[in-house]
């Protein structure tokens, strides 16, 4: 009797007396009791485990996507950024007013125009007197004048007349020499280097 009433005195949670009058040794009654109230709690834990490991590395995986797009969000601003600073503009506004005026006064003047100026741009000044120097290929004095006339009115060259001697000289303008070298032989076509 003794040993019965261990049992009565040691009932468990949930526990009713005829489960632990079943029950034919103390461990076994407690062994029963464990699996009875820990049973739900494993099956609990068993999913809960198996939808984590399902779960784990779609997150992961989401959470690399994300940070690949903040990068390369990162990155292109960077390289924009970078683009930015790296391009010089081509012409301040004053190169652009200048270039903007010597490529409509060779619009203007055509091809004798072209011809003229490339010849003055190699020779630096002509000075025009009593002797002709010598005029660039397929243009004859008056047309040689003409077109130096008209670059002097428009600032492409400068004149610079001697009464005592009776002399014109003409010389490009030192201020736009960048841009006629620019003008002058774009149109020029590269040699080709064998």
């Amino acid at each position: 009797m003794g040993e019965r009433q261990y049992f009565l005195g040691s009932f468990h949670a949930g526990c009713s007396p005829r489960c632990c009058q079943r029950a034919k040794s103390p461990a076994a009654h407690r062994l029963g009791a464990v699996l009875y109230h820990s049973l739900p709690l494993s099956i609990t834990f068993v999913i809960y485990v198996a939808v984590h490991i399902c779960r784990v590395p779609k997150k992961l995986d989401n959470d690399r996507e994300l940070r690949e797009k903040e990068l390369s969000i990162v990155i292109s601003e960077r390289d924009q950024t970078i683009a930015i600073l790296s391009t010089k503009p081509k012409r301040t506004p004053a190169e652009q007013h200048d270039y903007d005026t010597v490529k409509k006064a060779l619009q203007l003047l055509g091809k004798r125009g072209l011809i003229a100026m490339r010849h003055i741009r190699n020779h630096g000044s002509l000075t025009f007197g009593t002797y002709s120097p010598v005029l660039p290929p397929g243009l004859n004095l008056d047309d040689t004048l003409r077109v130096y006339a008209h670059c002097a009115s428009e600032g492409l060259v400068t004149q610079n007349d001697n009464h005592r001697n009776n002399e014109r000289t003409y010389a490009v303008s030192p201020k736009l020499e960048k841009v006629l070298d620019e003008l002058l032989y774009e149109d020029t076509p590269t040699p080709a280097t064998e």
